[in-house]
């Protein structure tokens, strides 16, 4: 039987040759960023030395907001975000599951102390002041104080960005502002997050095509709801650094700028976003043998493809799995932590979550 083991990585080897500091310099009201670990079944949180600030004692967290989680199955493929790195206290609280308290959500602060008692169904990390929560089948949102501000009334929303929140109603997409307002009203078969001032929409119904397959129409809209990129790819990300990755049915993934232009012409078979002037894309269409590299924003493959998988970059380094196992890659291309890894995420604040498995006993 295997486990997964929580661990972390330091982007920095002073780390691991710092003593401990007199009490009088740990001591601080602030303990600066928090990282969620598990121990022993519990969850608890550590600070970017890996001392324990709260200790594990949650059954569950759940450290990022909504749309780091939002995933979309259609048409055969799936369309799943990276998580952005960030901390575990996204806005200085966090939600934890307390299994004393009937199994219902609420909300810690870097103390470990319980701000926002038990009382949610399910909870979500803080984004621009606000969090989703569930209440029943609903879902609302809450302040930092714990007050509902928007009543549970949506079948499903993801967090906000840009000043705006995907909410479902009757298996319909919209955006509502900070006051619960409908800016957008409830139209599209599915719909991402705004990022740059534009989110991808799927405009019209869900049909399939005569040979049974699926067809999809994704563009882009601004904050009003105007249509400024027409729908004509089967699938589209969300902007980054100036460019999405866009989906052409049969010619594969490219990028477009923020006026529709194809920037990059498609021809790869998977593309993730650019971040840090990188984005990673898969050369081979075989699934069993993907090939990952990273281009420019002009589309120049400046790391070979030559890797399993790939993410994005965050901190100078970005992982990369070889052979089954993830390790880090510099942004020349160099290994900067050798593949070990079971799992990896992206470096935060000079830390990165990575998974090790091991035999029980």
């Amino acid at each position: 039987m295997r486990r997964a083991i929580i661990l972390v990585v330091c982007v920095t080897f002073l780390a691991l040759f710092c003593g401990p500091c007199p009490a009088a310099e740990v001591q601080q009201e602030d303990p600066g960023p928090l990282f969620p670990v598990l121990q022993k079944g519990k969850w608890g949180y550590i600070d970017t030395t890996g001392k324990v600030v709260i200790e594990p004692q949650f059954a569950e967290v759940m450290p990022k907001t909504t749309f780091n989680v939002f995933a979309l199955l259609n048409i055969g493929y799936m369309f799943e975000p990276q998580w952005p790195p960030i901390e575990g206290l996204p806005e200085g609280l966090a939600p934890v599951l307390d299994s004393t308290s009937g199994d219902k959500w609420g909300y810690i602060d870097k103390t470990g102390s319980l701000v926002i008692k038990p009382q949610f169904d399910r909870a979500y990390g803080f984004s621009e002041g606000l969090a989703v929560v569930r209440m029943g089948k609903q879902f609302g949102f809450i302040d930092k104080q714990g007050q509902v501000v928007i009543k549970p009334q949506f079948d499903h929303a993801i967090g906000f960005s840009d000043g705006l929140a995907r909410v479902t109603v009757d298996k319909k997409d919209g955006f509502i502002d900070t006051k619960g307002n409908l800016v957008i009203k409830p139209q599209f078969a599915a719909a991402l997050w705004f990022s740059e001032g534009l989110a991808s929409v799927h405009v019209g119904e869900w049909k399939k095509d005569k040979s049974g397959r699926m067809e999809s129409k994704f563009g882009y809209v601004d904050k009003t709801g105007k249509v400024v990129i027409e729908p004509r790819f089967a699938l589209a990300r969300h902007f980054s650094e100036g460019l999405a990755a866009v989906l052409l049915d049969r010619e594969g993934w490219g990028y477009v700028d923020r006026t529709g232009n194809l920037v990059i012409l498609p021809r790869f078979f998977e593309a993730s976003w650019f971040s840090e002037g990188l984005a990673p894309v898969n050369t081979n269409e075989d699934p069993k043998k993907s090939t990952w590299g990273y281009i420019d924003r002009t589309g120049f493959m400046v790391i070979a493809p030559h890797f399993d998988d790939a993410g994005g970059f965050a901190e100078g380094l970005a992982p990369v799995q070889v052979g089954g196992k993830w390790g880090y890659i510099d942004k020349t291309g160099s290994t900067a932590i050798a593949p070990q890894f079971d799992g990896a995420e992206s470096f935060s604040q000079g830390l990165a979550s990575v998974t090790r498995a091991r035999e029980n006993g």
